[in-house]
C-alpha cells in the first residue's frame, strides 16, 4: 500500500476548485502550478488525488479505520496523507515530462487510443453521481485529460524500456531451489524486557534430538517425515551465488551449497537461531530461472525509464502552488464507480 499524503489544515475544505477558509472566505483556484511557465489545471490534480483517495478508501478504510489519512504507519513523520499527495505530484510530474518529450519520440495518441478515452471518461462521469463528482472536480474534459496524459506515459514508458539491455548470462539468472525446514531456540513469547524468550539448554539438546531423528525419516521421505512431524516446509529459489539468499542463516546456506543432487537432504545444521534441515529440490530450476529472468528485465526497464526520466525532467521546471495543494485534504469520504 502506498504510503502517505498530509498538510491537513484545520480550517480548510476542499470541494471542486474551491477552497473554504477560516474566516468563510471562498477561495477559488484555477491552477495547481506550472509546468515550464504553463498553467497546470487545479481540477485535473484534484481530480488525482480524489480518485487515488477513493481507491485506498475502498481497500483499506475498513482495516485502518477512519482516522487512516492521519496516521504515521511507518514512523518516519509523515502521513498516509503526506505520502500519498507526495506520490500524487510525482506522478503528475512524471506525466507532464514524457508528455512533453512524446513528440521527439515519435509517440502519440492513436485514433482508437483517443475513443477509448473518450468513451472511457464519458462512462465514468455517467457512472458515477453528481456530488461524487463535484467533490473530484471530475468533468468530461478533466477526466478525459488524465487519461491521456497516463496513455502517453505509460507508452513513453515502453518506448524508453524496450531500449533496455535484455541480454542476460546465463549463470546470473540460473536458480536452483531448496526447501528447508527450522526448529528454533526460541519459545515464541516475548519477556518483560522486550527479548525473545529462549529455550533452556537442555530443552535446546531435546529439539537436537528431536531435528536427529525427524531427519533419518527425511532421507527417505522429507514430505511425509516433516508432514508427520508438523513441521512447516518452506521453499526457496535462489541463483549460483549465496548472497542472492538474503534473510537466511550463513549455517543454512553453507550447507544448502554443499548439496549437488536432487533430493539431497542435509545433515541437521545449527545455527544461530534454530536447527535447519535442507533438502536440494531442483539443481536447475527452469521455472523459476525464468522467472529470475523476467525480474531481471523488469528491473532493467525500469532503470532505463528512471535514467532517462531523470534526464529529460531537469530540462524542465515544475513548481507547485503551495496554497491550492494544502487545499486539497481527504476529510470526505469519496467512493466511486469506475
Amino acid at each position: 500500500m502506498k504510503k502517505g499524503f498530509a498538510l491537513v489544515l484545520a480550517c480548510t475544505l476542499a470541494v471542486s476548485a474551491f477552497a473554504t477558509g477560516c474566516g468563510n472566505e471562498k477561495v477559488s483556484y484555477n491552477q495547481m502550478g506550472t509546468f515550464d511557465g504553463k498553467k497546470v489545471d487545479y481540477n485535473l490534480v484534484k481530480f488525482m488525488a480524489s480518485y487515488e483517495q477513493a481507491k485506498t478508501e475502498k481497500d483499506y478504510r475498513e482495516t485502518l479505520g477512519e482516522d487512516m489519512w492521519s496516521v504515521d504507519y511507518e514512523q518516519d513523520g509523515t502521513t498516509l496523507l503526506d505520502d500519498t499527495k507526495d506520490d500524487i505530484i510525482d506522478t503528475l510530474h512524471s506525466m507532464l515530462v514524457m508528455e512533453k518529450y512524446a513528440k521527439d519520440s515519435k509517440v502519440e495518441l492513436t485514433d482508437v487510443e483517443k475513443k477509448k478515452i473518450t468513451i472511457a471518461a464519458k462512462e465514468f462521469i455517467e457512472n458515477n453521481k453528481k456530488e461524487t463528482l463535484e467533490k473530484m472536480a471530475a468533468s468530461q474534459s478533466v477526466v478525459e485529460r488524465y487519461l491521456q496524459l497516463y496513455t502517453i506515459y505509460y507508452k513513453m514508458y515502453e518506448k524508453i524500456a524496450e531500449g533496455a539491455d535484455q541480454n542476460i548470462k546465463a549463470e546470473d539468472i540460473n536458480q536452483k531451489t531448496i526447501s528447508y525446514v527450522e526448529f528454533s531456540y526460541y519459545t515464541g513469547k516475548t519477556k518483560s524486557d522486550g527479548t525473545k524468550e529462549k529455550l533452556s539448554e537442555k530443552d535446546i539438546a531435546m529439539l537436537n534430538t528431536k531435528a536427529k531423528d525427524i531427519r533419518e525419516k527425511a532421507i527417505q521421505d522429507f514430505d511425509a517425515a516433516m508432514s508427520e512431524a508438523k513441521v512447516e516446509v518452506q521453499t526457496v529459489s535462489y541463483g549460483h551465488s549465496v548472497s542472492d539468499i538474503a534473510g537466511l542463516e550463513d549455517a543454512l546456506v553453507r550447507s544448502a551449497e554443499r548439496l549437488s543432487a536432487k533430493g539431497d537432504v542435509s545433515e541437521v545444521v545449527k545455527g544461530e537461531d534454530a536447527y535447519y534441515i535442507v533438502r536440494l529440490d531442483k539443481l536447475q530450476d527452469d521455472e523459476a530461472t525464468a522467472k529470475k529472468k523476467e525480474e531481471v528485465i523488469k528491473e532493467r526497464k525500469e532503470t532505463a525509464f528512471q535514467t532517462k526520466y531523470e534526464e529529460l525532467s531537469a530540462k524542465s521546471e515544475f513548481k507547485v502552488d503551495s496554497k491550492a495543494w494544502a487545499s486539497i485534504t481527504f476529510e470526505d469520504p469519496i467512493t466511486v464507480e469506475d
